[in-house]
């Protein structure tokens, strides 16, 4: 089931950060210093995964095989 949990924007020095409750960090098995993932979804909606090397690269690879196809893609999703 998914739980909406409400967290505010920080600044943190001359960044910004948001802040999450211990409890919340271990719902989510998440660690201090662990890296996530940040998908902007649509505007305003995002999501964040804990950071995954591998999947980093697979995007990268998807990544350049939509720019080398972009035309083709195009066409395909006008269809």
């Amino acid at each position: 089931m998914n739980t909406i949990h409400t967290v505010k924007i920080r600044k943190i020095g001359s960044s910004h950060g948001v802040i999450f409750s211990k409890e919340l960090l271990e719902k989510m098995n998440i660690v201090e210093g662990q890296e996530l993932n940040v998908a902007n979804i649509r505007d305003g909606e995002i999501t964040l995964t804990a950071y995954d090397p591998r999947f980093n690269v697979q995007m990268q690879a998807a990544e350049s095989i939509m720019n080398r196809y972009r035309n083709a893609l195009k066409e395909l999703a006008d269809k």
